[in-house]
Protein backbone atom coordinates (compact mmCIF):
# COMPACT_ATOMS: atom_id res chain seq x y z
CA UNK A 1 0.00 0.00 0.00
CA UNK A 2 1.32 3.58 -0.63
CA UNK A 3 0.62 5.26 2.89
CA UNK A 4 0.69 8.90 3.84
CA UNK A 5 2.15 8.99 7.30
CA UNK A 6 1.03 12.23 9.52
CA UNK A 7 3.00 13.31 12.62
CA UNK A 8 2.68 16.17 15.19
CA UNK A 9 6.71 15.08 15.95
CA UNK A 10 9.30 14.24 13.89
CA UNK A 11 10.86 11.34 16.06
CA UNK A 12 14.51 11.72 14.93
CA UNK A 13 16.37 11.95 17.59
CA UNK A 14 13.75 9.36 19.36
CA UNK A 15 13.89 11.42 22.84
CA UNK A 16 11.31 10.56 24.97
CA UNK A 17 8.26 7.93 24.64
CA UNK A 18 6.01 9.39 22.06
CA UNK A 19 8.65 9.86 19.78
CA UNK A 20 10.12 6.49 19.86
CA UNK A 21 6.18 4.65 19.56
CA UNK A 22 6.02 6.60 16.51
CA UNK A 23 9.70 5.92 15.48
CA UNK A 24 9.07 2.01 15.47
CA UNK A 25 5.21 1.98 14.14
CA UNK A 26 7.15 4.01 11.24
CA UNK A 27 9.74 1.07 10.82
CA UNK A 28 7.39 -1.23 10.62
CA UNK A 29 5.46 0.53 7.66
CA UNK A 30 8.25 1.10 5.73
CA UNK A 31 9.30 -2.95 5.78
CA UNK A 32 6.13 -3.53 4.22
CA UNK A 33 4.53 -0.44 2.45
CA UNK A 34 5.75 2.99 0.42
CA UNK A 35 5.23 5.30 3.17
CA UNK A 36 5.60 9.68 2.58
CA UNK A 37 6.58 11.05 5.71
CA UNK A 38 4.93 14.42 6.84
CA UNK A 39 5.97 15.84 10.40
CA UNK A 40 5.80 19.21 12.52
CA UNK A 41 9.22 20.54 13.24
CA UNK A 42 10.06 23.53 15.53
CA UNK A 43 12.81 24.56 14.02
CA UNK A 44 14.16 20.91 15.12
CA UNK A 45 13.97 18.95 11.42
CA UNK A 46 16.88 16.49 11.55
CA UNK A 47 19.98 17.19 8.94
CA UNK A 48 20.01 13.31 8.62
CA UNK A 49 17.53 10.52 9.48
CA UNK A 50 18.66 7.11 8.71
CA UNK A 51 14.51 6.16 8.08
CA UNK A 52 14.07 8.84 5.98
CA UNK A 53 16.29 6.79 3.41
CA UNK A 54 13.69 3.83 3.31
CA UNK A 55 10.66 6.35 2.36
CA UNK A 56 9.09 6.52 -0.93
CA UNK A 57 9.87 9.98 -1.55
CA UNK A 58 11.64 13.09 0.82
CA UNK A 59 10.39 13.75 4.01
CA UNK A 60 8.04 16.57 4.21
CA UNK A 61 9.01 18.80 7.73
CA UNK A 62 6.39 21.65 7.86
CA UNK A 63 7.92 24.17 10.98
CA UNK A 64 5.13 24.93 13.54
CA UNK A 65 6.20 28.68 13.14
CA UNK A 66 3.75 31.24 13.58
CA UNK A 67 0.18 30.23 14.61
CA UNK A 68 -1.36 33.99 14.56
CA UNK A 69 -3.76 32.44 11.50
CA UNK A 70 -4.09 28.65 12.83
CA UNK A 71 -7.91 29.12 12.78
CA UNK A 72 -8.35 30.59 9.08
CA UNK A 73 -6.11 27.30 8.36
CA UNK A 74 -8.48 25.05 10.83
CA UNK A 75 -11.56 26.41 9.48
CA UNK A 76 -10.62 25.00 6.02
CA UNK A 77 -10.77 21.62 7.83
CA UNK A 78 -13.66 22.37 9.92
CA UNK A 79 -15.64 23.22 6.73
CA UNK A 80 -14.57 19.87 5.10
CA UNK A 81 -16.19 18.25 8.09
CA UNK A 82 -18.83 20.14 8.78
CA UNK A 83 -18.36 20.69 12.31
CA UNK A 84 -18.51 24.61 14.17
CA UNK A 85 -15.71 26.11 14.95
CA UNK A 86 -16.88 26.58 18.60
CA UNK A 87 -16.74 22.66 19.10
CA UNK A 88 -13.27 22.63 17.95
CA UNK A 89 -11.46 21.55 21.72
CA UNK A 90 -8.40 24.14 22.48
CA UNK A 91 -6.16 20.51 22.46
CA UNK A 92 -6.39 20.20 18.79
CA UNK A 93 -5.94 24.05 17.96
CA UNK A 94 -2.71 23.96 20.33
CA UNK A 95 -0.56 21.35 17.94
CA UNK A 96 -1.69 22.23 14.80
CA UNK A 97 -0.30 25.22 12.43
CA UNK A 98 -1.58 26.89 9.26
CA UNK A 99 1.21 25.58 7.17
CA UNK A 100 0.19 22.09 7.45
CA UNK A 101 -2.77 21.56 5.22
CA UNK A 102 -1.44 23.88 2.20
CA UNK A 103 1.26 21.34 2.65
CA UNK A 104 -0.49 18.61 2.75
CA UNK A 105 -2.73 19.71 -0.44
CA UNK A 106 0.41 19.90 -2.15
CA UNK A 107 1.00 16.19 -2.41
CA UNK A 108 -0.07 13.89 -4.89
CA UNK A 109 -2.99 12.75 -3.16
CA UNK A 110 -4.88 10.39 -5.38
CA UNK A 111 -2.08 7.54 -5.25
CA UNK A 112 -2.09 7.23 -1.73
CA UNK A 113 -4.47 4.65 -0.31
CA UNK A 114 -4.30 5.30 3.43
CA UNK A 115 -3.30 7.96 5.74
CA UNK A 116 -2.00 7.19 9.30
CA UNK A 117 -2.30 9.95 11.82
CA UNK A 118 -0.37 10.23 15.23
CA UNK A 119 -2.60 11.95 17.92
CA UNK A 120 -6.28 13.26 17.88
CA UNK A 121 -4.85 16.50 16.83
CA UNK A 122 -4.15 15.03 13.62
CA UNK A 123 -7.42 13.17 12.69
CA UNK A 124 -9.21 16.34 11.20
CA UNK A 125 -6.63 16.50 8.95
CA UNK A 126 -7.43 12.82 7.88
CA UNK A 127 -11.20 13.31 7.37
CA UNK A 128 -10.58 16.16 5.57
CA UNK A 129 -8.34 14.68 2.61
CA UNK A 130 -10.63 11.47 2.80
CA UNK A 131 -13.71 13.88 2.11
CA UNK A 132 -11.79 14.50 -1.40
CA UNK A 133 -10.34 10.38 -1.25
CA UNK A 134 -13.32 8.55 -0.25
CA UNK A 135 -11.39 5.38 -1.91
CA UNK A 136 -8.65 6.08 1.54
CA UNK A 137 -8.27 4.64 4.75
CA UNK A 138 -8.04 5.74 7.80
CA UNK A 139 -5.78 5.10 10.65
CA UNK A 140 -5.61 6.67 13.93
CA UNK A 141 -2.98 6.06 16.33
CA UNK A 142 -3.83 7.26 19.94
CA UNK A 143 -0.93 7.43 22.39
CA UNK A 144 -3.69 8.52 24.81
CA UNK A 145 -7.59 9.21 25.40
CA UNK A 146 -7.81 12.87 25.04
CA UNK A 147 -10.96 13.17 27.00
CA UNK A 148 -9.80 11.12 29.47
CA UNK A 149 -5.90 12.41 29.58
CA UNK A 150 -7.80 15.91 30.01
CA UNK A 151 -10.17 15.32 32.64
CA UNK A 152 -7.62 14.22 35.16
CA UNK A 153 -5.62 17.90 34.76
CA UNK A 154 -8.58 19.16 35.67
CA UNK A 155 -8.21 19.59 39.73
CA UNK A 156 -11.36 19.93 42.33
CA UNK A 157 -9.58 23.18 43.32
CA UNK A 158 -9.90 25.18 40.08
CA UNK A 159 -13.24 24.63 39.05
CA UNK A 160 -14.86 27.60 39.85
CA UNK A 161 -11.74 29.56 38.53
CA UNK A 162 -11.62 31.44 35.19
CA UNK A 163 -9.26 28.23 34.09
CA UNK A 164 -11.05 25.78 35.47
CA UNK A 165 -14.09 26.81 33.85
CA UNK A 166 -12.58 27.50 30.47
CA UNK A 167 -10.97 23.56 31.17
CA UNK A 168 -14.65 22.22 31.80
CA UNK A 169 -16.04 23.85 28.70
CA UNK A 170 -12.96 22.53 26.58
CA UNK A 171 -13.13 18.60 28.22
CA UNK A 172 -17.09 19.08 27.03
CA UNK A 173 -15.78 20.21 23.46
CA UNK A 174 -13.37 17.42 23.43
CA UNK A 175 -15.71 14.48 24.24
CA UNK A 176 -18.41 15.72 22.17
CA UNK A 177 -15.28 15.86 19.24
CA UNK A 178 -14.18 12.05 19.90
CA UNK A 179 -18.12 11.27 19.23
CA UNK A 180 -18.70 12.79 16.02
CA UNK A 181 -15.19 12.54 14.70
CA UNK A 182 -13.76 8.84 15.84
CA UNK A 183 -16.98 6.86 14.00
CA UNK A 184 -15.67 8.15 10.83
CA UNK A 185 -12.01 6.42 11.41
CA UNK A 186 -11.47 3.46 9.61
CA UNK A 187 -9.06 1.93 12.16
CA UNK A 188 -7.92 3.48 15.92
CA UNK A 189 -5.10 2.32 17.50
CA UNK A 190 -4.48 2.62 21.07
CA UNK A 191 -1.58 1.19 23.72
CA UNK A 192 -3.32 -0.86 26.13
CA UNK A 193 -6.83 -2.67 26.59
CA UNK A 194 -8.15 -0.05 29.12
CA UNK A 195 -7.59 3.00 26.80
CA UNK A 196 -9.59 0.67 23.89
CA UNK A 197 -12.86 -0.02 26.40
CA UNK A 198 -12.69 3.80 26.94
CA UNK A 199 -13.35 3.84 23.19
CA UNK A 200 -15.88 1.49 23.10
CA UNK A 201 -18.62 4.12 24.27
CA UNK A 202 -17.74 5.84 21.04
CA UNK A 203 -16.54 3.68 18.60
CA UNK A 204 -17.18 0.49 16.87
CA UNK A 205 -14.87 -2.45 19.49
CA UNK A 206 -14.26 -3.64 16.18
CA UNK A 207 -12.72 -0.20 14.80
CA UNK A 208 -10.21 -0.73 17.79
CA UNK A 209 -6.74 -2.60 17.76
CA UNK A 210 -4.21 -2.43 20.90
CA UNK A 211 -0.51 -2.32 20.23
CA UNK A 212 0.98 -1.95 23.01
CA UNK A 213 3.73 1.03 24.34
CA UNK A 214 6.83 -1.11 24.14
CA UNK A 215 10.92 -0.94 24.54
CA UNK A 216 14.09 -2.31 23.62
CA UNK A 217 14.79 -6.24 25.67
CA UNK A 218 17.46 -7.16 23.14
CA UNK A 219 20.34 -4.91 25.94
CA UNK A 220 21.41 -6.85 28.74
CA UNK A 221 20.06 -5.76 31.90
CA UNK A 222 22.09 -2.93 34.23
CA UNK A 223 24.47 -4.81 37.15
CA UNK A 224 22.87 -4.87 40.21
CA UNK A 225 22.93 -1.77 42.51
CA UNK A 226 23.52 -1.84 46.10
CA UNK A 227 23.13 2.05 46.94
CA UNK A 228 20.47 4.19 48.33
CA UNK A 229 19.70 6.24 44.91
CA UNK A 230 16.47 6.67 43.44
CA UNK A 231 15.57 7.85 40.02
CA UNK A 232 12.64 9.70 38.20
CA UNK A 233 13.16 9.20 34.22
CA UNK A 234 10.66 11.35 32.06
CA UNK A 235 10.42 14.61 29.79
CA UNK A 236 10.00 17.46 32.37
CA UNK A 237 8.14 19.57 30.32
CA UNK A 238 5.14 16.77 30.28
CA UNK A 239 3.02 18.09 33.08
CA UNK A 240 2.33 15.16 34.66
CA UNK A 241 6.03 14.58 35.06
CA UNK A 242 6.31 17.83 37.06
CA UNK A 243 3.44 16.80 38.83
CA UNK A 244 4.31 13.99 40.33
CA UNK A 245 8.15 14.50 40.78
CA UNK A 246 7.17 17.69 43.14
CA UNK A 247 4.46 15.49 44.67
CA UNK A 248 7.21 13.00 45.45
CA UNK A 249 10.02 15.70 46.83
CA UNK A 250 6.96 17.39 48.78
CA UNK A 251 5.23 14.49 50.68
CA UNK A 252 7.07 10.99 49.73
CA UNK A 253 10.99 11.78 49.73
CA UNK A 254 10.99 13.55 53.47
CA UNK A 255 9.36 10.38 54.93
CA UNK A 256 11.76 7.87 53.10
CA UNK A 257 14.42 10.18 54.27
CA UNK A 258 13.76 9.78 57.85
CA UNK A 259 14.25 5.98 57.74
CA UNK A 260 17.43 6.34 54.83
CA UNK A 261 19.09 9.27 55.61
CA UNK A 262 21.52 8.57 53.25
CA UNK A 263 19.28 8.50 50.40
CA UNK A 264 19.38 10.39 47.64
CA UNK A 265 16.89 11.36 43.97
CA UNK A 266 17.58 12.24 40.39
CA UNK A 267 15.50 13.74 37.99
CA UNK A 268 16.48 12.59 34.26
CA UNK A 269 14.75 14.29 31.51
CA UNK A 270 14.70 16.90 29.11
CA UNK A 271 13.10 21.11 29.96
CA UNK A 272 13.01 21.12 33.98
CA UNK A 273 11.45 24.07 34.66
CA UNK A 274 13.05 26.47 36.98
CA UNK A 275 10.85 25.34 39.99
CA UNK A 276 12.52 21.64 39.31
CA UNK A 277 16.34 22.76 38.91
CA UNK A 278 15.65 25.13 42.18
CA UNK A 279 14.87 21.37 44.17
CA UNK A 280 18.55 20.90 43.05
CA UNK A 281 19.92 24.08 44.61
CA UNK A 282 17.40 23.94 47.99
CA UNK A 283 18.49 20.02 48.53
CA UNK A 284 21.48 18.26 48.32
CA UNK A 285 19.98 15.11 48.02
CA UNK A 286 18.18 16.06 44.94
CA UNK A 287 19.99 16.13 41.30
CA UNK A 288 18.32 17.38 38.46
CA UNK A 289 20.61 16.17 35.06
CA UNK A 290 18.08 17.83 32.28
CA UNK A 291 18.78 15.99 28.77
CA UNK A 292 20.77 13.34 28.72
CA UNK A 293 21.95 11.37 25.38
CA UNK A 294 21.51 8.07 27.49
CA UNK A 295 19.47 7.25 30.29
CA UNK A 296 21.24 4.00 31.53
CA UNK A 297 23.90 5.28 33.34
CA UNK A 298 21.60 6.95 35.98
CA UNK A 299 19.43 3.42 35.70
CA UNK A 300 22.89 1.72 36.65
CA UNK A 301 23.34 4.43 40.02
CA UNK A 302 19.65 3.71 41.06
CA UNK A 303 18.84 1.18 43.49
CA UNK A 304 14.78 1.75 42.51
CA UNK A 305 12.78 3.88 39.94
CA UNK A 306 9.94 5.88 40.99
CA UNK A 307 7.08 6.97 38.89
CA UNK A 308 4.78 8.98 41.32
CA UNK A 309 2.47 9.74 38.39
CA UNK A 310 -1.10 11.60 39.57
CA UNK A 311 -2.28 12.70 36.17
CA UNK A 312 -1.50 11.48 32.79
CA UNK A 313 -2.85 9.16 29.63
CA UNK A 314 -1.72 6.06 28.29
CA UNK A 315 0.92 3.99 28.92
CA UNK A 316 4.26 4.81 30.62
CA UNK A 317 7.72 3.78 28.40
CA UNK A 318 9.77 4.68 31.52
CA UNK A 319 8.51 1.70 33.81
CA UNK A 320 9.35 -0.14 31.08
CA UNK A 321 12.52 1.03 30.56
CA UNK A 322 13.46 0.69 34.27
CA UNK A 323 12.20 -3.06 33.82
CA UNK A 324 14.25 -4.27 31.23
CA UNK A 325 17.47 -2.61 32.29
CA UNK A 326 16.85 -4.31 35.30
CA UNK A 327 15.44 -1.79 38.27
CA UNK A 328 13.02 -2.35 40.47
CA UNK A 329 9.99 -0.39 40.21
CA UNK A 330 7.30 1.89 42.75
CA UNK A 331 4.38 3.40 40.98
CA UNK A 332 1.15 5.13 41.08
CA UNK A 333 -1.53 3.29 40.19
CA UNK A 334 -2.29 6.13 37.57
CA UNK A 335 1.05 6.02 36.12
CA UNK A 336 1.29 2.06 36.15
CA UNK A 337 -2.11 1.50 34.39
CA UNK A 338 -3.17 0.39 31.39
CA UNK A 339 0.24 -2.48 32.09
CA UNK A 340 -0.20 -5.56 32.52
CA UNK A 341 1.85 -5.67 35.22
CA UNK A 342 1.15 -7.56 38.64
CA UNK A 343 1.90 -5.34 42.23
CA UNK A 344 3.63 -7.66 44.35
CA UNK A 345 5.51 -9.44 41.75
CA UNK A 346 6.63 -7.72 39.13
CA UNK A 347 6.22 -3.93 40.46
CA UNK A 348 5.12 -2.06 43.81
CA UNK A 349 2.05 0.49 43.39
CA UNK A 350 1.46 2.83 45.89
CA UNK A 351 -1.09 5.81 45.76
CA UNK A 352 -0.51 7.20 49.27
CA UNK A 353 2.16 9.48 50.39
CA UNK A 354 2.56 7.31 53.15
CA UNK A 355 2.52 3.98 51.37
CA UNK A 356 4.81 5.06 49.03
CA UNK A 357 7.39 5.81 51.15
CA UNK A 358 7.19 3.10 53.15
CA UNK A 359 7.71 0.59 49.29
CA UNK A 360 10.76 2.42 48.66
CA UNK A 361 12.14 2.02 52.21
CA UNK A 362 11.12 -1.88 52.20
CA UNK A 363 12.96 -1.88 48.36
CA UNK A 364 16.06 -0.53 49.55
CA UNK A 365 16.49 -2.24 53.00
CA UNK A 366 15.64 -5.54 51.58
CA UNK A 367 17.68 -6.68 48.39
CA UNK A 368 16.19 -9.97 48.78
CA UNK A 369 12.96 -8.64 47.41
CA UNK A 370 14.17 -5.85 45.01
CA UNK A 371 16.22 -8.64 43.44
CA UNK A 372 13.08 -10.77 42.51
CA UNK A 373 11.26 -7.53 41.16
CA UNK A 374 14.11 -7.01 39.05
CA UNK A 375 13.95 -10.31 38.09
CA UNK A 376 10.48 -10.32 37.64
CA UNK A 377 9.81 -6.98 35.82
CA UNK A 378 12.60 -7.75 33.26
CA UNK A 379 10.86 -11.42 32.65
CA UNK A 380 7.36 -9.85 31.60
CA UNK A 381 8.63 -6.88 29.15
CA UNK A 382 10.55 -9.62 27.26
CA UNK A 383 7.52 -11.35 27.16
CA UNK A 384 5.08 -8.89 26.69
CA UNK A 385 6.61 -5.50 25.86
CA UNK A 386 9.24 -5.50 23.08
CA UNK A 387 8.90 -3.48 20.40
CA UNK A 388 8.54 -6.35 17.76
CA UNK A 389 4.92 -7.10 19.36
CA UNK A 390 3.23 -3.66 18.44
CA UNK A 391 5.52 -3.63 15.04
CA UNK A 392 3.84 -6.79 14.06
CA UNK A 393 0.52 -6.12 14.89
CA UNK A 394 0.65 -2.77 13.11
CA UNK A 395 1.56 -4.55 10.01
CA UNK A 396 -1.41 -7.01 10.66
CA UNK A 397 -3.64 -4.51 10.93
CA UNK A 398 -2.80 -2.82 7.67
CA UNK A 399 -3.18 -6.44 5.97
CA UNK A 400 -6.47 -6.22 6.99
CA UNK A 401 -7.31 -3.06 5.49
CA UNK A 402 -9.77 -2.73 2.52
CA UNK A 403 -7.02 -2.37 -0.58
CA UNK A 404 -7.59 0.22 -3.53
CA UNK A 405 -7.77 -1.51 -6.78
CA UNK A 406 -4.41 -1.40 -8.12
CA UNK A 407 -2.20 -1.29 -5.04
CA UNK A 408 -0.36 -4.20 -3.34
CA UNK A 409 2.43 -5.17 -1.36
CA UNK A 410 5.96 -3.13 -1.23
CA UNK A 411 7.16 -6.90 -1.22
CA UNK A 412 5.14 -8.12 -4.37
CA UNK A 413 6.14 -4.72 -5.94
CA UNK A 414 9.41 -5.51 -5.68
CA UNK A 415 9.41 -8.68 -6.93
CA UNK A 416 7.58 -7.87 -9.69
CA UNK A 417 9.88 -4.85 -10.53
CA UNK A 418 12.85 -7.65 -10.23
Amino acid sequence: MRVLFVSPVVPEPATDGGRQRVLHLLEALTEAHDVTFVGLTRGDAPARWALAGRFAGPAVYVDVGDRSDDGRALSTIVSALQLPWFAQPDVLRRVTSTALWPRLQELPLDRFDAIHVETMAMAPFALALKTRLPHVCTVLDLPDVASQFNARLLKPSTWLTPAGVQGMLDLARLNAFERRLMPQIDAIVTCSQLDAQRLHAKVRPSQVQVLPNCTTTTVNPLPASDGHELVFVGTMSYPPNEEGVLFFCEHVLPAIRSRVPDVTFTIVGKTPSTTIRSLATRFGHIKVTGEVDDVRPNLARAAVAVVPLLSGGGTRLKILEAMAAGRAVVSTSVGAEGLELQNGRDLLLADTPSDFAAACVALLHDVARRRGLESNGRQAVVEKYDWRVSREGLKDLYRRLPARAGSEPKTAALARKA
